[in-house]
């Protein structure tokens, strides 16, 4: 765009309205009848730029105001150039007489050529203010900025920075890093084996021990032995109360023995020998009443839980004690999920972590698998009123049983006992693949045949 004349007037800040506009710029006429741009600017540059602000329009306005060192009947474009919600200054193209009057084009290239010139204004404007508030350069007290932001300010903190240098050998040195990065991910997925477990919960059991339990109703009336202590088959270990089946017992012999004296006297009589026989039967019956209120060792063995003591009222059913043949061996039964039932098979390597002790794995072989898959209600069944209600199970399982090669187990170098009842967490591998098909189940399709 051609041009004879062009220059900018600044602006400072302020509101001018409407009225104070046409005043100024009629002050500013009058000052240009005076040869001298700098009088003109002076009087005119706070008018033109509130007025081009406010209205955002090309103001074309007469020779004398736009263009005092021409001959003032020139062409003039005035074009506002604004900055974020403020005036910064205002361009003025001038062309002779002669030449051809500005287009549209040559408005908008002269806004654009604007716009661009409004970010650099906006930035010295900016260091001017910064640089105004400066320690020293004004009254003391003053500065709303602390020295050290103003510094970091006016030391050319706001200049753009530079384009990031990459080096061609870094680049070279880093790409063959993700490459040996990904080589090494592949062949980890590929190589590494993933085991699949059956886990769920497990019971120590005691093989060989016998829990005695009462057959009705009863009172204990004296218990004769200790836990740990070793009995004979038949010693009796837990007296009842007895008084009435010893007095039933008394009576039915001494009417036994009253009617025997009769048939000895008359043998000829025959009711006293027909008498006899019933009274027999009840004797009989009497004495098995008293018997039963002995709870006597049916084996030789040792007492291991002792659940009663005298005065208690045992239930029908309930257990008295527990007694362990001798060389008794402990075995684990163990309730994995019957989905794997398919996988199990003797032989296989069980892992066991007792509760309480983590981290404290035994490692057994599963010697015994369930033929059945069975709810939770028949294992409450097998496992007896003992730890029935101890096992929270939601589904179908099958039980697997491996033996305990010893009676002890270590944990963070102390030895324990294993007791029963003592439970934990049973696992077994029961599948083993490569992380690969772990993670991407469709590639079973290419390696197997088979999804």
């Amino acid at each position: 765009m051609s041009a004879a004349r062009a220059d900018t007037a600044g602006h400072t800040g302020g509101q001018v309205d409407a009225a104070q506009t046409r005043r100024l710029i009629d002050r500013a006429r009058a000052v240009c009848e005076h040869p001298g741009w700098d009088e003109f600017v002076a009087a005119a540059q706070v008018a033109l730029c509130e007025l081009f602000a406010a209205e955002r329009a090309w103001v074309r306005s007469a020779g004398q105001v736009d263009d005092p060192q021409g001959p003032g009947d020139g062409r003039t474009l005035v074009v506002p150039v604004v900055g974020v919600a403020q005036p910064l200054a205002v361009l003025i193209i001038v062309r002779d007489a002669g030449g051809p009057p500005f287009s549209s084009a040559d408005e908008r290239r002269a806004a654009l050529f604007a716009s661009l010139c409004a970010s650099t204004l906006t930035r010295l404007r900016l260091e001017q203010g910064l640089a105004a508030r400066t320690p020293g350069g004004g009254a003391e007290g003053t500065e709303i900025f602390r020295a050290e932001a103003v510094r970091h300010h006016a030391g050319g903190e706001l200049a753009e920075g530079v384009l990031l240098r990459l080096s061609p050998r870094a680049s070279g040195q880093a790409l063959r890093l993700v490459a040996f990065m990904g080589v090494a991910t592949v062949s980890f997925a590929a190589f590494v084996q993933i085991d699949e477990y059956a886990s769920g919960p497990a019971v120590v059991r005691i093989e060989g021990r016998t829990t005695l339990t009462a057959v009705e109703p009863m009172t204990v009336a004296a218990v004769l032995v200790q836990p740990g202590q070793r009995v004979t088959s038949g010693q009796v270990l837990v007296r009842f109360v007895d008084e009435q089946e010893r007095a039933q017992r008394d009576r039915v012999v001494r009417e036994f023995d009253a009617q025997l004296v009769k048939m000895l006297a008359d043998p000829t009589d025959p009711s006293p020998r027909t008498l006899l026989m019933k009274l027999r039967a009840d004797r009989d019956y009497a004495e098995r009443r008293v018997e039963a209120r002995q709870l006597r060792a049916p084996h030789d063995g040792v007492v291991s839980d002792l659940r009663s003591w005298p005065g208690q009222l045992i239930p029908a059913g309930a257990p008295v004690c527990t007694m362990t043949s001798p060389g008794s061996s402990l075995s684990l039964l163990a309730f994995l999920p019957g989905q794997s039932h398919p996988l199990l098979e003797k032989g296989q390597d069980l892992r066991l972590e007792v509760s309480g002790f983590p981290h404290a794995y035994q490692t057994l072989k599963v010697d015994f698998i369930g033929d059945d898959t069975v709810g939770p209600a028949e294992i409450a069944r097998y496992l007896g009123p003992d730890l029935a209600d101890t096992l929270r199970l939601s589904g179908p399982v099958v039980v697997a049983r491996a033996s305990l090669p010893s009676t002890t187990f270590e944990s963070r170098g102390s030895t324990f006992s294993y007791h029963d009842g003592m439970q934990g967490l049973a696992e077994v591998a029961v599948r083993r693949e490569p992380l690969a098909l772990t993670l991407f189940p469709a590639l079973r399709a290419v390696f197997r045949g088979a999804p």
